[in-house]
């Protein structure tokens, strides 16, 4: 009998090409459009999740305000004197690294089996790190020792991909020099996996943090960069709560007193990184949660809207097939078969539609990078 229902039901879905047709058409659109929408969704939320502790990972961030009624400033950026005695100074730290990715125009020179080639690498790939950054974010090394690839002040790490375009294969790069800036010569130490897609830090070339020291360190409590950051990785018995309170005023205590900035240092969880508006981060794109609420229900409202029309669409022509209802009634049709006859229909006509939203969903997000601004992962049905 099942057998018997399906051959009518696609019997009648032929029958009715044009019908069937505007059906598809217009669920697979509202199909595909929420897919790819739930795709940016689950990329945006999953940003940074992937490092060990990630939850005791923080950005240390600040306010300033010029006097009682000045305007109140939201900066990431972090004075450099900090790194001398903050991590001593409160034991809830357990590692701290700078990733300062100011003073770096992107220009690399590299001297290789005779050749020398130039390469202006993307704001933001490269950064100066201290040693406890390999301690605090995950990278996997391919090639050196994460213990010691930072020790040496002119040492240099390079991603895989970074390897490849300056020598050819990220197995010839370990102890090769590079020049940066025009200005200094560095060691490649070791060679890592590129960073995902999913990062605030889509750090390409992490260079020892005391490379040029002298020279683009500066001494100011106050003068800062909001492209020099510093994460902290705080102890797992630590109180974030608590540690906040006791660095709150840790700035405002250093800087000169005739200073008339009022500062107050505050922690940031890495999961707040990517959707806080008030901060900068080293990818340049921050997407705060009203956004994604507002492209959720968006999402949503799409497939109700798919939904409705398709609805509309067979209640509209239920009048149509009203004559062989009732021809099949009078022959002795069980009511439970035509319903089950009209589900079955249904059934066939949505499932045709959703492999053609996957498919659309797929073409679509081929040149999604041209439409957002940046691209994401291939979309995956499986996960």
């Amino acid at each position: 009998m099942f057998k018997n229902i399906i051959k009518i039901s696609l019997r009648n879905i032929r029958k009715n090409k044009s019908h069937t047709i505007v059906n598809v058409v217009g669920l697979s659109l509202g199909i595909s459009a929420a897919v790819i929408i739930f795709s940016i969704l689950r990329f945006d939320l999953s940003f940074d999740n992937y490092h060990k502790d990630s939850d005791s990972i923080y950005r240390l961030v600040k306010t300033e305000q010029v006097g009682d009624g000045g305007e109140i400033v939201h900066d990431a950026g972090m004075p450099y004197p900090l790194r001398e005695s903050f991590k001593e100074e409160f034991p809830d730290v357990e590692f701290l690294t700078f990733v300062d990715c100011n003073s770096l125009s992107g220009l690399v020179t590299v001297d290789y089996e005779g050749e020398r080639k130039k390469y202006e690498e993307e704001i933001g790939v490269q950064a100066f790190v201290m040693q406890d950054f390999f301690k605090i974010f995950n990278y996997q090394f391919l090639s050196g020792n994460p213990e010691k690839a930072l020790v040496d002040n002119y040492s240099v790490v390079l991603s895989k991909s970074l390897a490849e375009k300056y020598f050819g294969d990220y197995k010839k790069a370990l102890g090769q020099t590079i020049n940066i800036e025009n200005y200094f010569d560095v060691t490649v130490t070791g060679v890592v996996a590129d960073p995902p897609m999913n990062t605030d830090l889509p750090l390409k070339m992490l260079l020892s943090f005391e490379i040029g020291g002298s020279e683009r360190i500066w001494d100011s409590w106050t003068a800062n960069s909001s492209s020099i950051n510093v994460f902290v990785k705080l102890n797992t018995n630590a109180d974030p709560n608590e540690f906040a309170k006791k660095i709150e005023d840790y700035i405002q205590k250093n800087k000169k007193e005739d200073d008339p900035k009022i500062v107050s240092l505050k922690l940031q969880p890495l999961s707040d990184v990517h959707f806080n508006e008030n901060y900068f981060n080293a990818a340049g794109r921050v997407i705060s949660y009203d956004q994604i609420y507002t492209l959720a229900i968006i999402g949503l409202l799409m497939v109700i809207a798919a939904c409705i029309n398709f609805i509309n669409l067979n209640t509209a022509s239920a009048s149509l097939r009203s004559k062989e209802i009732g021809v099949r009634k009078v022959l002795g049709s069980a009511r439970t078969l035509l319903i089950g006859q009209f589900l079955v229909e249904t059934a066939i006509t949505t499932f045709i539609a959703i492999l053609f939203s996957l498919g659309l969903a797929e073409l679509f997000s081929i040149n999604i990078e041209y439409i957002l601004g940046y691209d994401i992962p291939a979309i995956v049905y499986n996960s």
